[in-house]
């Protein structure tokens, strides 16, 4: 996740002095604390047990153990902070291509003459600093069972990529930003997979690179959409979904559903199943607190595609090398992949399309507080790490080496 008010880097070390980590920290709590008291409304997160129905399978295969495992490979050291244009990004993406192919998900990207269908969308790009490198989106396709509605999809989508490596070495492993909602990505993703829900529509799942740099891979895929625009019937982005949301820990935002009164619908009926406590937020408060709104949602917005943005907000380690695998809640992150994944099987089994409700007060997606071309976002050195050895892959399903899935939580966490 990217904040466009932070400060350029100083000259002596990465992102600047001591006094600018502590003062990150101090905005980030200040964030954390609006947005948890900011009106809005907050639904039950009561149920722990997962609900009997034609989705319980597919629920029972987001673990919080698989979570843990993918945020652990990840964020390791061998993927080296997962700058956009590095080996350890590379490596990533080849991870998710991976985990989407055993899922048993097409690869939905049109080939090129004389080759098979691909899971990546492959393009040049340049940052905000004028940098020029490879980008590697990675996407897969559950196909929809209703032949007349299966031309429409529910975009669900995560960036994988972080900050890399710094001057002097340290590396920023992006455990939270964004590990953890890659990680929930590739959780739903096996859901539909394996499972195979019934559902009207198709869904897409996308693995973003280039979102430290300015949004480089969402920016692309509405310009060149693996999915038609116009049969695209809601985005779902997934960033920073690991931590505690201002002391609570099974609980979440969700930014962005005055897009679509079906869309907020959905969310609340999906956050009640999973047992996540939501609180709604506008894309007006993003704006009122940093700025600007931004994220890999942005883009969709802008093109009149009702979306949602689940996290569960900002803290002390946001863009620092201590964001690391260790400080994330497994149990939060599987919540909040349930949630995620009821929230699209309702959308992509509904009898109609969600609305697209313009904003409010004259405001226009298009319009102030928009991403800019060039947003003035600090880029970590490029990392000169060797590329990674060949990392090692959490299993799927029924995989003895896969850790066994933790208690659940009592009640009374919530």
């Amino acid at each position: 996740m990217r904040v466009p008010s932070q400060q350029p880097r100083c000259r002596g070390g990465w992102r600047g002095a001591p006094f600018r980590a502590v003062a990150r920290g101090a905005l980030a709590f200040a964030v954390s604390v609006v947005l948890a008291a900011w009106s809005g409304v907050v639904s039950s997160a009561r149920a722990q047990e997962i609900p009997d129905g034609p989705f319980k399978p597919a629920l029972a295969s987001i673990t919080a153990a698989e979570c843990r495992a993918h945020v652990e490979h990840l964020a390791s050291d061998a993927l080296a902070g997962r700058d956009t244009f590095s080996p350890g990004n590379d490596a990533a993406a080849e991870y998710v291509a991976r985990h989407f192919k055993a899922a048993g998900l097409l690869p939905p990207v049109k080939p090129e003459a004389g080759k098979p269908p691909s899971y990546f969308q492959v393009f040049e790009a340049t940052d905000w600093r004028g940098k020029t490198g490879r980008v590697r989106n990675v996407a897969a396709l559950f196909e929809g069972a209703d032949a007349k509605s299966r031309d429409e999809a529910i975009v669900i989508g995560a960036h994988y990529d972080h900050l890399g490596v710094g001057p002097n070495g340290e590396i920023f492993h992006g455990a939270d930003d964004n590990a953890s909602g890659t990680a929930a990505l590739l959780e739903v993703a096996q859901a539909f997979g394996k499972a195979k829900p019934a559902v009207k529509r198709s869904v897409l799942f996308v693995a973003f690179s280039g979102e430290e740099r300015g949004l480089l891979g969402s920016r692309h895929y509405v310009d060149d959409p693996i999915w038609p625009l116009e049969k695209t019937v809601a985005m779902i982005n997934i960033d920073m979904c690991s931590r505690p949301f201002f002391g609570r820990r099974f609980a979440a935002a969700a930014v962005g559903t005055e897009s679509s009164p079906e869309v907020r619908t959905a969310v609340d009926g999906a956050a009640k199943g999973a047992g996540l406590a939501v609180r709604h937020h506008t894309v007006k408060t993003l704006r009122m607190l940093w700025g600007a709104a931004t994220g890999d949602w942005h883009p969709f917005w802008k093109k009149e595609v009702p979306i949602v943005f689940f996290s569960t907000s900002m803290h002390a380690d946001y863009h620092q090398p201590t964001d690391t695998a260790d400080k994330a809640d497994a149990e939060v992150m599987e919540r909040v992949a349930r949630t995620t994944f009821l929230t699209a099987a309702t959308l992509a089994d509904a009898e109609g399309r969600p609305r697209f409700v313009a904003p409010k007060d004259g405001e226009t997606p298009a319009g102030p507080g928009a991403a800019p071309a060039q947003p003035p976002v600090p880029a970590p050195a490029q990392p000169r790490v060797p590329a990674p050895t060949q990392p090692r892959v959490p299993a799927p399903a029924g995989n003895p080496d896969t850790p066994s899935q933790p208690a659940e939580p009592a009640a009374d966490e919530f």
